[in-house]
């Protein structure tokens, strides 16, 4: 792999990471442009479907595994592992180890997601599923 792939990689990890921690905090995604719009921020009438909260940014995933408590009775869940990206690299939001996750060509790149994110992140999967 070469230092520009490493870069890459890098820069997706972190670019996904921030962004799941400011829409975990209530910031609203613009579909069209990428960018983050405050928590202020008044959707214009007529474009509710250009922008989305965490959980409909979550909902555009490839796949998503549950871990769930298997010793207690209710088997209740306990955390998530969100495929945002694969084929090159893979990019993983794995909540039980409170990280994005990225995997390219045998190289590994993790950026730390704070437990409020993780959190949320978990809550909206918790509603996508039960």
């Amino acid at each position: 792999m070469t230092d520009d792939c490493l870069e890459d990689l890098k820069r997706m990890c972190k670019d996904l990471g921030t962004k799941l921690e400011m829409l975990s905090e209530g910031y609203i995604y613009d579909k069209e442009t990428g960018e983050l719009k405050t928590r202020t921020f008044t959707i214009p009438d007529g474009e509710e479907d250009r922008y989305t909260d965490l959980y409909g940014y979550l909902s555009d995933n490839l796949g998503v595994t549950i871990t769930k408590n298997l010793g207690d009775d209710d088997c209740d869940f306990r955390s998530c592992c969100i495929t945002m990206a694969w084929g090159g690299p893979g990019i993983y939001i794995d909540t039980d180890a409170r990280e994005v996750q990225g995997r390219w060509w045998g190289t590994n790149y993790d950026y730390a997601l704070s437990d409020e994110a993780c959190t949320e992140i978990e809550n909206c999967v918790r509603n996508m599923i039960f």
